[in-house]
């Protein structure tokens, strides 16, 4: 056993396994992946590593479940599947692209529609901390979450999973493993945990499909591949908004179904060759997406406004990765390149109703129409705003990193160059039929069309540099690294746009001009930059042992110097859309600390991280938010759990495997004034395992005190809604090892 797996374990979060189980999660703690293995042993960053029995132990079934058990990661499970929100440090946003980078078995998965995966037939789940932008490029830019799953075996075997859960929650998992193949397969349904008052439904309720796929063939020395295909498909509802009117949240209650479908396709293939004095690595992606949202976006049981949005997704990614095949004591590298495509096709049309026409509409435009005139009508009771995109992504990088050892210091350099060109098509249209009553006599004809091309490219350098002093067991390091976000188009306030456009269409064509009237965004608008950062580290870790005790602890402090900070912004008024804006500046400091003890069949963790993360300098020329914290950050997050495995001699049955568990987030503020916020809670759990020769039963429990906390919150239409956070939950199965 060596001292890097040693502190791999002692990074894994909460609940390791048992005493009987040690050495197999150490030996899980090796890495395979090229790009993460090269971090994660020069460790110039924290790290935590969770094996693969942990994710089953613990009940760990998506990035989601994450949340908190990673100090200063917060993942907050609110809407559906399609909504992926990451903070991290600080740093992040509800909408677009992620503030981590996330690959599964090498590959990085591009669309944040696909983050919200289940770990099936997982081996481990790394996370390196901090701006991984030289290695890992765009989106890496408070972190990287890499998922490995199982490999071949060289014996045959199995294993199946069955459990049951609240809110009539069904799960049957299996996988078999060969020496050249794994296969595995999911199916899951529930009945859903919130209930729309409106209709007495539930309205979360879904049911998912999802199977994997690797082939390892046997290419002898010098050569290796490595071939995957994961399909997964889903069908959900979701979206439990409550509406929030001065201190009082009324239950769900809209009228307007919302749910979501989505299938993915995600195939790989990676080849390893020796070529000269260089190992190389070729990992190519291909990455599909279907997906469509139907949404009632008011929320309410008015008839106004819904959404439908679909899309079809293709990219390819291509990864050349080159590495020293030659032991060198004071030098290693890694060197690559990186190209990705990838093209959506997004059909996104708005639909009001009569609620939403006299209200968002004709309301608007007949304030300002002299009551000596008249007042303006349609004939439609309802109509479509139509909304087209053709979104072309292209991307290509190079970078190197080089790890300088000499004695007991280490120093690292790298450097990216990342460039990255988008283009847009878009085509918004409507019709509708006018008069201005009772001065016309007949309805007119009023077509609108918004229509165009537009682009937006970037150049990122991405250098880093990091010293580390000590040996394997004990170090402490400093380091400076870059991090960025792409930036993107704004498509959901092309509904606004052309609602301003058709304003100015009817005024226009019954001779009335109003100064201010119909103006509003433009395409140049919708157009965001990337998000920069620079960040800061020290820190340390170190390990000390004492018989059979084993005591691991680590601790570091940052500060992020944020530019263009990318903020979710509303548009003034009763508007539709909302839109990505770019701040002016931002800035996080804080402190992430972890321990962990082993002795003979106890184990203990505590995880914990503070952020201060706020404005520097925002002034949307409404308001001046400097000084406030940024919103949707806990100020912290926390975990705690103490286990312990009671091995019992009795023929098949083997013992019992107990853990009791605390996390929780610190303050929230849910918006840029700072008016309104979720205070700190604490949500408390239980995992209990018996443990037999061929199976195991368990139980998982969460939230046991049914805590009462919200987990999202945001405005529609000028009305302000909450997602509560999900009440008291259990599930209980078996699993079956063959």
């Amino acid at each position: 056993m060596n001292i890097f797996a040693a502190i791999c374990l002692s990074c894994a979060i909460a609940a390791g396994p048992g005493e009987g189980d040690r050495t197999d999660t150490l030996s899980a703690s090796v890495v395979t992946v090229s790009k993460l293995n090269a971090v994660l042993e020069m460790a110039s960053a924290p790290v935590v590593s969770i094996s693969g029995r942990e994710v089953q132990q613990r009940s760990l079934s998506s990035p989601k479940t994450l949340s908190s058990l990673i100090p200063n990661l917060h993942i907050p499970e609110y809407g559906s599947a399609m909504t992926s929100t990451i903070y991290a440090r600080g740093l992040g946003s509800r909408m677009e692209n992620p503030s981590i980078g996330l690959y599964v078995d090498e590959i990085p998965v591009l669309d944040k529609n696909m983050f919200d995966t289940d770990f099936l037939d997982v081996e481990r789940v790394d996370y390196v901390s901090g701006p991984q932008g030289t290695l890992f490029g765009r989106n890496a830019m408070v972190g990287v979450l890499s998922v490995t799953t199982k490999n071949p075996s060289a014996f045959e075997t199995g294993s199946a999973h069955l459990s049951f859960g609240s809110g009539g929650t069904f799960d049957a998992a299996a996988l078999w493993q060969s020496e050249t193949l794994v296969f595995s397969a999911r199916a899951f349904h529930t009945n859903g945990l919130y209930t729309n008052t409106y209709n007495d439904n539930k309205i979360d309720g879904g049911s998912g499909l999802s199977f994997r796929l690797k082939y390892r063939p046997y290419r002898g020395a010098g050569r290796s591949s490595d071939y995957s295909l994961w399909v997964s498909y889903l069908d959900q509802g979701g979206w439990p908004y409550r509406l929030y009117d001065g201190g009082d949240v009324a239950p769900v209650a809209y009228n307007d179904n919302c749910n979501y479908r989505r299938l993915s396709v995600l195939a790989g293939a990676a080849e390893g060759f020796k070529v000269g004095l260089h190992d190389l690595k070729s990992v190519f992606s291909l990455q599909l997406l279907g997906d469509k949202m139907n949404l009632d976006q008011d929320f309410t049981s008015a008839r106004m406004f819904t959404l439908e949005q679909r899309q079809r997704q293709i990219a390819v990614t291509e990864e050349l990765i080159f590495r020293p095949s030659i032991d060198v004591d004071w030098w290693d590298s890694q060197s690559g390149l990186f190209l990705f495509g990838k093209y959506n096709r997004m059909h996104a049309p708005v639909h009001f109703f009569e609620d939403g026409i006299e209200n968002l509409i004709l309301g608007n435009a007949n304030a300002h129409i002299p009551q000596s005139i008249g007042y303006l009508d349609f004939q439609e009771d309802d109509f479509v705003i139509g909304s087209d995109f053709d979104l072309f992504y292209q991307n290509a990088a190079i970078y190197h990193e080089s790890w300088f050892t000499f004695g007991k210091w280490r120093f690292t350099a790298g450097l990216r160059a990342d460039f990255e060109y988008q283009h847009m098509k878009y085509d918004s249209n409507s019709l509708i039929h006018f008069a201005l009553l009772p001065r016309m006599t007949e309805f007119r004809e009023l077509p609108s069309v918004y229509k165009g091309n537009t682009h937006n490219s970037w150049l990122q350098i991405v250098p880093k540099v990091a010293v580390r002093y000590g040996d394997e067991r004990d170090y402490v390091f400093a380091s400076a690294s870059k991090g960025f976000r792409a930036g993107g188009f704004n498509t959901q306030i092309f509904s606004d746009i052309l609602q301003g456009q058709m304003t100015s269409d009817l005024m226009n064509s019954m001779g009335v001009h109003v100064d201010g009237m119909g103006e509003s965004q433009n395409v140049k608008t919708t157009a965001y930059k990337p998000e920069e950062s620079w960040n800061f580290e020290v820190g340390g870790r170190t390990s000390l042992t004492s018989g059979s005790h084993l005591f691991v602890l680590s601790a570091s402090v940052f500060d992020i110097e944020c530019r263009n900070q990318q903020i979710t912004v509303f548009p003034p008024g009763k508007n539709t859309g909302r839109m990505m804006a770019n701040a002016g500046r931002s800035r996080s400091y804080g402190a992430e600390l972890s321990a962990s003890w082993l002795w003979n069949s106890w184990r203990a963790d505590l995880r914990g991280g503070y952020s201060h993360a706020a404005f520097v300098r925002y002034d949307d020329n409404q308001n001046d938010y400097s000084g406030n914290c940024i919103p949707y950050v806990p100020s912290a997050t926390w975990h705690a759990a103490l286990g312990r495995r009671f091995d019992v001699d009795c023929g098949s049955f083997e013992g019992v495997d107990l853990t009791l568990s605390a996390s929780g987030c610190g303050k929230i503020w849910w918006n840029e004034e700072n008016s309104l916020s979720q205070p700190a809670y604490c949500l408390l759990g239980a995992d209990v395992t018996l443990l037999f020769y061929k199976f195991d039963i368990f139980a998982h429990f969460s939230n046991l005190t049914d805590k009462d906390y919200s987990v999202f919150c945001f405005k529609s239409v000028g009305n302000t809604f909450l997602q509560k956070g999900r009440p008291r939950c259990f599930n209980a199965g078996i699993r079956i090892k063959f």
